[in-house]
């Protein structure tokens, strides 16, 4: 392949009838002889056809003045042009024939030499190659733009199709942004549909209430007048009537006995009197009106029957029947027009009398309030009723016999029951009742009205009924309104204790809830009082006031006010808490336990030296002890020498001197001594030390004991206050009455079982043992082996001795056991029952228990009620929980384990499997990480009998509402217990009885 180039050379052109300009094809093969092809500016160009009948101008090239720069001769491989396909195959095929140029060059004759290149040849084949070189180059650079904008163009075409992704995932997004506020207006809307349905059914509650009320107190209106007098009464005979209702009211009085053994012949005669009654003499006879008390509903009052009731019917269900008033009745001045006008109700209520006046019901309040030293009397007594009863049988037929025996009066009243004769039964109605005083011989000027009262019910009807009732009623209406109040305000009320829990938000609700427990004060022995506010002296003062006022015996009182850093200072006598010293002069307070309070000695002041002494029998002082408030807790164990148990201290580090040591020692009558978290240490962080045969001893709180004339059944020490020696005096002085021995403290060894004990039985009612004190194996050993303890708890650390021994503790109910691991715990799981074993373990303690990895199993197959877990690796906790039986487990305490939402989950997961009234302790730290961990709920509860709704054991309202989990993934609120004000080992204590 070769090319050829000219430069300016003179080029004939032509115009076409439209004015443009062309190059006859002939005329350039004339400059470019051979070459079909032509390049203009690096472009390509072909011939076009030619319009001109002339067949040697057939063709025709545009005209380029000055632009034709080269040509291809038509022998050659064609060069890239716009109409190529396959470019990098051209540029391949051009670069091959370069190669075969340059490799094999055009030949010769074979037979002699080559002659000699003219100079201008050589020059021509230069210019050509070089021709070629840039043909390519240009070839090339034009591929590498065309590839470069290929390229682009891809890259342009990504974009654009991420974009249009984009914009649809945008589009996608927002579809579904508005799907889900679709589905949240539908939610919105069908909440506000089922709220305004519950306000719709509220309204209609309350409509019906009030509709209800307005009715009430219409009835109520119209009975008040209508009603002014009972409407019950009977009508007896003068001559025995009134001996027999004396002898009644003697009888429920029980002062005196109207058939006493000194009155024998007005018995007699008053029996004669009644054998001898003759019915045929009524018109001859004075008679009274005797009104009846309408206690217990209509529907209930006549439903006994004289056949078949029996004498061992309770006191309670006949005083809630139709009875005669205690009163002496009114006499009749004109009884026939009396009988004659009111005849048939009289006959009618008589009818009631009968039903009601059988042995049993008549007798029972007799029976009941009647000492045994009364035989005799109760039987005369029983006679008198029979003998009534029988004249009101007579009295009936006499009425029957009067009136007539009109037919439809004995179709009225024979054969019928108590409920049909009530019904059927006209009642009186105002003019009847106003003219039946002029019947009364003897005005009712002092409107006694026969010693009823007047009360409405809660349909507004008017009842009359005795002092009894009428007190018993009120007693139970207001209790029930006090209650209702309690369960309002988040509270709980324990009926059978008698007890009411409390949480009082601000001053306001604090006094108004003490008004209302000064009023109701018959309903309360027990009180749990919290202040969940900013209190001030004159708050406490109040609240302390009324108490004095209330029938309060056991009182708990947390102050909440243990976040301020020092104390306020007060002008003496009135000091933040000066009103708590007022609670040792409460005559009827036997219980007090405060809680929450810190400063205690820098926020009162000295009890005065004269003061009588207390009532309290049982002080609590859970708080932290600081050295100013010891004065102030010995001036009030100085006021208070009847106490019997004493708890003191708290988690927190307390302080202890020697006067508070000599001030319990000095309380005779001590036998429950619980001291928390406190430190043998005095002012100025000296120590105080005794000599013992040589040797200086730290002095502790119970040498004081000793050498006082306390007799203690119940010792609980935590801390570092204990030490040895005079632990080891206390066991000794304390071995005859000791029931309970709980020591949490720092100490190495302990002497409980000395030399001089070997051969005989110590500690005979020792029944909870809970000391974990290390190198104590040999000491626990001879307690087991010789003592023969009876132990219903036991305690220990690392002691695999009496573990191996553990089975033959029969006894044995709880079980503590301190860092052992779980290879150890062989000899009790083999104990028990599921195992083959015949202990009964009901609670178990495991703190920092290595190797749990088979425990997992062994605790799977028992059955336990409390459970406690304290030191335990997550992972193991988690995998614990999850094999845990739950049947039968109410309290299960989680301390210093951590509460992560593995854990959580892990309870989640298990709480179809929960008992009724299983509650989950936590430790201070894991309470935090429970309530950081925003997994739930908050909700404090004091210890709530039982997990269904109900006004506060909780009495509160339980909210649902999570933050980033669904309810069903969280632990009902109601059943967790945080931290309470006191160590994890005083609570254990507390668990384990």
């Amino acid at each position: 392949m070769h090319s050829c180039q000219l430069r300016n050379s003179p080029l004939e052109f032509q115009q076409d009838p439209e004015g443009k300009y062309y190059y006859l094809l002939n005329n350039v093969q004339d400059i470019f002889p051979g070459e079909t092809r032509f390049r203009v500016n690096g472009t390509f160009v072909l011939p076009s056809p030619n319009e001109n009948e002339n067949e040697n101008e057939s063709m025709k090239i545009k005209y380029y003045p000055d632009n034709m720069d080269g040509a291809v001769n038509a022998m050659g491989h064609s060069i890239l042009g716009p109409s190529d396909s396959n470019t990098q195959g051209q540029i391949n095929g051009i670069l091959s024939q370069c190669q075969c140029q340059a490799q094999n060059p055009t030949p010769g004759p074979s037979f002699g030499p080559s002659p000699p290149m003219s100079p201008s040849l050589e020059l021509t084949r230069g210019n050509s190659f070089g021709t070629q070189s840039r043909i390519i180059q240009q070839q090339v650079a034009n591929f590498a733009d065309n590839q470069l904008e290929f390229n682009q163009q891809i890259l342009r075409s990504l974009a654009e199709s991420e974009q249009r992704d984009l914009e649809a995932s945008r589009q996608l997004v927002e579809v579904l942004k508005k799907q889900l506020e679709s589905e949240e207006r539908e939610r919105k809307i069908l909440e506000e549909q089922l709220k305004q349905k519950e306000m719709l059914q509220q309204a209609n509650d309350r409509m019906v209430l009030l509709q209800r009320s307005i009715e009430a107190v219409l009835v109520q209106n119209y009975e008040l007048h209508e009603y002014p007098i009972p409407r019950r009464f009977v009508v007896l005979p003068e001559k025995f009537a009134r001996k027999v209702i004396r002898s009644m009211e003697d009888s429920w009085d029980d002062t005196k006995s109207s058939v006493s053994t000194d009155d024998e012949e007005d018995q007699e005669g008053l029996l004669d009197m009644i054998k001898n009654y003759d019915p045929r003499n009524l018109l001859e006879e004075r008679f009274r009106l005797y009104f009846l008390c309408e206690c217990g509903d209509p529907a209930e009052s006549g439903t006994g029957n004289s056949s078949t009731c029996t004498s061992t019917q309770s006191t309670t269900n006949t005083k809630n029947k139709v009875h005669l008033a205690k009163h002496d009745g009114y006499q009749l001045s004109r009884p026939t027009h009396f009988l004659k006008r009111y005849g048939p109700y009289v006959l009618g209520m008589l009818q009631i009398l009968r039903f009601c006046l059988d042995v049993a019901k008549f007798v029972a309040p007799v029976v009941g309030l009647a000492r045994e030293s009364l035989d005799n009397v109760v039987d005369d007594v029983k006679s008198i009723s029979e003998q009534t009863l029988d004249a009101v049988n007579f009295s009936i037929a006499t009425l029957e016999e009067v009136l007539g025996r009109d037919n439809n009066i004995e179709a009225l009243y024979s054969n019928s029951d108590g409920n049909d004769i009530f019904k059927n039964l006209a009642a009186l109605e105002g003019a009847d009742l106003r003219q039946l005083e002029t019947f009364l011989r003897n005005k009712d000027k002092d409107k006694i009205l026969g010693n009823l009262y007047r009360t409405t019910t809660s349909e507004g009807h008017v009842k009359w009924v005795c002092l009894e009732h009428f007190e018993k009623s009120y007693r139970d209406n207001a209790a029930r309104s006090f209650i209702n109040a309690i369960a309002t305000n988040h509270g709980f009320y324990d009926e059978n204790l008698r007890k009411i829990t409390m949480t009082l938000s601000s001053p306001i609700t604090t006094n108004d809830f003490m008004k209302q427990l000064i009023t109701y004060s018959f309903t309360t022995d027990e009180l749990d009082l919290t202040l969940d506010f900013g209190f001030n002296y004159a708050n406490l003062a109040k609240i302390v006031k009324k108490l004095e006022r209330s029938n309060v015996k056991i009182l708990k009182l947390d102050l909440k006010d243990t976040e301020s850093t020092r104390p306020d200072f007060k002008v003496p006598g009135m000091e933040k808490y000066q009103p708590l010293l007022e609670l040792m002069s409460n005559r009827k307070l036997q219980q007090l336990t405060l809680t929450g309070i810190d400063y205690f000695g820098s926020r009162t002041s000295d009890l005065p030296r004269n003061r009588e002494h207390s009532k309290i029998r049982s002080f609590h002082h859970l708080n932290s002890i600081r050295t100013k408030d010891i004065p102030r807790l010995v001036n009030i164990l100085s006021c208070c020498s009847n106490l019997v148990d004493l708890r003191l201290g708290s988690h927190t580090l307390s302080m202890y001197q020697l006067e508070l040591g000599c001030a319990i020692g000095a309380l005779s009558q001590l036998e429950v001594l619980h001291l928390i978290g406190l430190d043998n240490e005095n002012e100025g962080n000296t120590k105080t030390y005794t000599e013992v045969n040589g040797n200086q001893y730290e002095e502790g709180i119970l040498s004081k004991l000793v050498e006082g004339k306390v007799k203690l059944r119940e010792l609980v020490v935590t801390g570092d206050l204990v030490c040895k020696e005079d632990l080891d005096k206390a066991m000794h002085a304390f071995e005859s009455t000791l029931e309970t021995l709980v020591i949490e403290s720092h100490l190495t060894w302990v002497g409980l079982c000395s030399e001089r004990f070997k051969h005989r039985c110590s500690f005979p009612k020792l029944t909870h043992l809970h000391a974990p004190l290390k190198e104590m194996k040999e000491t626990l050993h001879k307690l087991q082996s010789t003592l023969g303890l009876n132990l219903s708890h036991l305690g220990v650390i690392q002691n695999d001795i009496v573990l191996k021994e553990i089975a033959n503790l029969t006894a044995l109910r709880s079980v503590s056991i301190h860092n052992i691991n779980a290879s150890d715990l062989l000899p009790l799981w083999e104990s028990f029952p599921e195992n083959g074993g015949s202990l009964h373990i009901d609670s178990l303690s495991l703190r920092l228990v290595g190797g749990c990895e088979d425990s997992h199993f062994n605790l799977m197959v028992v059955s336990l009620r409390r459970l406690w877990l304290e030191g335990i690796d997550q992972q193991l906790l988690e995998g614990l929980l999850k094999k845990l039986d739950f049947s039968n487990l109410e309290i299960l305490a989680v301390i210093d384990c951590g509460f992560p939402s593995e854990v959580e989950l892990a309870l989640v997961a298990r709480q179809s499997d929960f008992s009724k009234h299983l509650e989950i302790h936590l430790g201070e730290k894991d309470e935090k990480k429970y309530q950081d961990g925003g997994d739930n709920i908050w909700v404090s509860i004091h210890k709530p009998s039982s997990f269904e709704p109900k006004s506060a054991s909780s009495g509160t309202a339980l909210s649902t509402a999570s933050s980033g989990k669904e309810s069903s993934q969280k632990l009902d609120p109601r059943r967790v217990i945080g931290s309470q004000d006191h160590n994890t080992r005083y609570l254990w204590y507390q668990l384990m009885n």
